[in-house]
C-alpha cells in the first residue's frame, strides 16, 4: 500500500476550484478499513487471490499520513472496520482495529462477522473491545454465492440479535445483481428493520447505488424505515445523492471515504444500463484524444459528485457539515448512551 500519488496539476486544480472550500473542517469518515498483512489469508494462487496491496500495515497513522494528502488542513475521525478478505484472521483483524480505535478519543471500531460465528462469541467480543457495530460482508455467505445471497445469508438472525440487544450498528454491504432494486432485500431488510429496532442499518455505498437506477427503483419502499442510514463511500455519481436528498433527507446521509484501498486510486465509478464498473487509468482502452484524459482521485470524483448534489438541493453549510461530521457523531452518541 502507496500513499496516494502527489498532487499532480488535475488535482490541484480540482481541489482548489471545487473542492477546498465545499469541504467542511471537521469530517467524521464513516467507511475506513485497516489491516496487517497476516489478517489476509489468500495466497497468490487463491481465487480470487491475494490483493497486491494487502502487503502493508494500514494502521490510524497511516490514515492519517493518507488523508493528509488527499485532504489537507482537516480534522479526520474514523468508523474503523478490517478489511473483509475473502480468507480472513477474524479474531486478530478484529483486535487490531478495536486498538487503533482506541488511539483516537473519537473514533469508534466495527467488528468484522461472519455468520459461523457464535452469538455469545460474538457479544463477548463486543463486550472485550468496546465495539460499536458488526461489519458483515457477502464472502462469507453460508450459501457460498457471492453475487445473489440474501441479507441473512451473510448475517444471520442470532447476529443481528446480540446487534439488538446491544443496540450496534450495522454496516451492510448488500448483495444481488439488482443490489437494494431487489424484491427481496426490500422486504428483508424492511422486517429486520421493524422486528430488530435498536440497530442501526448503515446502507454501505448508498445501498450499493453506484448506479441511480437501484435506488431510484427502492426508494419509496425504504424511506420510512427510521433505523436506516446512507454512507456515501465511493459512490461518484451525484444521481444517486440527488435522489437520497429528494426523497429520505440530508440527516440520513453520513460521509463515507472506503479507505482503502480505493479512495487514492485515480478513477471512478462509472454507471451504465443496469450496471456499473470502476474505470481507472489501467483499464480501459478508449481513445480519449479528444478531450483532457487525466484522472483524478477516486475520493475526489465521490466529493465533486456530493457537491454538486449539495448545490441542486439547495443545502445551507450546516447541513453540510452535518452530512460530513454532525450525523455520524451524534448517531454514535445516541447508541453508546443505551
Amino acid at each position: 500500500m502507496k500513499l496516494p500519488t502527489q498532487w499532480q496539476a488535475i488535482d490541484r486544480r480540482i481541489w482548489e476550484e471545487e473542492l477546498e472550500e465545499f469541504l467542511p473542517k471537521r469530517i467524521f469518515d464513516a467507511h475506513a478499513h485497516i489491516f496487517k498483512p497476516e489478517h489476509c489469508l489468500q495466497t497468490p494462487k487463491d481465487l480470487p487471490p491475494r490483493p497486491d496491496w494487502s502487503d502493508k500495515e494500514v494502521n490510524l497513522s497511516f490514515l492519517r499520513e493518507y488523508f493528509g494528502v488527499l485532504l489537507p488542513e482537516r480534522e479526520i475521525h474514523w468508523l474503523l472496520m478490517g478489511f473483509p478478505f475473502v480468507r480472513c484472521d477474524f479474531d486478530r483483524l478484529n483486535a487490531f482495529v478495536a486498538a487503533e480505535a482506541s488511539k483516537d478519543l473519537l473514533s469508534a471500531p466495527l467488528m468484522v462477522v461472519q455468520p459461523q460465528m457464535h452469538p455469545k462469541e460474538a457479544a463477548a467480543m463486543v463486550e472485550k473491545h468496546s465495539f460499536v457495530g458488526f461489519k458483515p460482508y457477502r464472502w462469507y455467505s453460508v450459501t457460498g454465492d457471492v453475487v445473489e445471497c440474501s441479507i441473512t445469508d451473510m448475517l444471520p438472525e442470532s447476529l443481528i440479535e446480540v446487534a439488538n440487544d446491544k443496540h450496534l450498528l450495522i454496516t451492510l454491504h448488500l448483495s444481488k445483481r439488482a443490489g437494494i432494486a431487489d424484491k427481496d432485500n426490500i422486504k428483508t431488510l424492511r422486517r429486520l428493520s421493524r422486528r430488530y429496532p435498536h440497530v442501526q442499518w448503515i446502507l454501505a455505498h448508498c445501498a450499493r447505488s453506484f448506479n441511480p437506477w437501484f435506488l431510484e427503483k427502492a426508494v419509496e419502499r425504504i424511506r420510512d424505515l427510521p433505523n436506516v442510514w446512507y454512507d456515501t463511500s465511493a459512490v461518484c455519481d451525484s444521481g444517486v445523492f440527488d435522489i437520497l436528498l429528494r426523497n429520505i433527507s440530508w440527516k440520513r446521509i453520513l460521509y463515507g471515504s472506503d479507505a482503502l484501498p480505493g479512495s487514492g486510486e485515480r478513477g471512478k465509478y462509472i454507471a451504465f444500463a443496469y450496471g456499473w464498473a470502476l474505470l481507472r487509468e489501467d483499464n480501459h482502452r478508449f481513445d480519449l484524444s479528444h478531450c483532457d484524459p487525466r484522472m483524478t482521485f477516486m475520493l475526489y470524483e465521490e466529493l465533486r459528485a456530493l457537491c454538486r448534489a449539495a448545490f441542486n438541493a439547495g443545502l445551507t453549510r450546516a447541513q453540510i457539515e452535518d452530512i460530513f461530521y454532525n450525523n455520524t457523531i451524534q448517531l454514535l452518541k445516541t447508541q453508546k448512551a443505551k
